[in-house]
């Protein structure tokens, strides 16, 4: 609590803001962070044998709404299985999940996927967990999550923006995603019988890329090699969707020269209707989309 202020800190300027936000640290419901926070929620942590709270108390559920009481987005950090996150974003107590951190991208973009199946709006996140006091760790940054704003830099409209998923996730390529024009977070609607839908991507990296990838509900439907120097792959396709679900965009590592991976949340498409009974595709991500049909 030394550093918590409830407010953009002073040193903040008009490219930067800095604001010391809340991690609540709890052994066995796993850890949660609390962004835009006006007031400190109470303990920061439970369930730590030793400390001033060795017991779990109340479930971060309890917390969540607290903070979101507030205005703040909640996501879960660096998460893992089992954990109390799944429930969390059924009952609208969590906002996002931090698909890069520390953790094994795969497995977290595997409980990513099967969240956004479920119908759940889970905007995508990252965060290094990054202690610069412990040798080998990982580096400030590592992870890092772009939210597309107006180019003036407000830090109220950067959290309505990450609310909603307007953004993309990577350890390294730059990445650009849209369906019919709309980026990551939008929502298309579509009749029973379908939409034919023009889906672009671009990726930019430093170091080499393995690949481009379109996917629809966990799958991948559409995938470019990345050729050269592997720096720059792009992709422009039409698709007829007639099923309800998402979609979302990929850049996988070239595994073999740099471990580097980008992701980003689902770019949503639905009608009034849900179907329910349509079949399901799949595919892998960086940006996304997602689509629901009327019956």
């Amino acid at each position: 609590m030394r550093y918590f202020e409830g407010r953009p800190n002073v040193l903040s300027e008009p490219r930067y803001i800095l604001y010391f936000n809340q991690e609540l640290r709890n052994n066995l419901y796993h850890h949660v962070g609390f962004l835009n926070l006006q007031s400190f929620v109470k303990p920061g942590y439970s369930g730590w044998t030793r400390s001033r709270f060795p017991y779990d108390s109340e479930p971060n559920y309890t917390f969540a709404m607290e903070a979101k009481a507030q205005g703040a987005v909640v996501t879960y950090v660096h998460p893992g299985l089992p954990s109390e996150y799944p429930v969390d974003f059924a009952l609208g107590a969590a906002d996002a999940l931090d698909v890069l951190c520390q953790n094994d991208e795969e497995v977290n973009t595997a409980a990513w996927y099967k969240l956004l199946n479920c119908g759940f709006r889970v905007p995508i996140s990252a965060g290094p967990d990054s202690f610069l006091n412990i040798p080998c760790h990982l580096v400030a940054g590592a992870g890092r999550v772009y939210v597309q704003t107006r180019p003036t830099l407000d830090y109220g409209e950067w959290i309505e923006a990450f609310r909603r998923g307007h953004s993309f996730a990577t350890n390294g390529p730059l990445l650009d995603f849209t369906v019919d024009g709309l980026g990551p977070g939008h929502e298309i609607h579509a009749s029973a019988a379908g939409r034919l839908v023009e889906i672009k991507g671009q990726a930019h990296s430093i170091v080499p890329m393995e690949s481009l990838e379109i996917i629809l509900n966990g799958r991948v439907l559409e995938q470019v090699w990345a050729r050269g120097d592997r720096t720059e792959v792009a992709i422009a396709r039409t698709f007829n969707v007639n099923e309800s679900g998402w979609g979302c965009g990929s850049a996988p590592p070239d595994i073999a020269s740099h471990p580097t991976i980008g992701k980003s949340m689902p770019t949503r498409r639905r009608s009034t209707s849900a179907s329910r009974d349509s079949p399901r595709a799949n595919a892998m991500p960086p940006a996304s989309l997602s689509n629901r049909s009327t019956n």
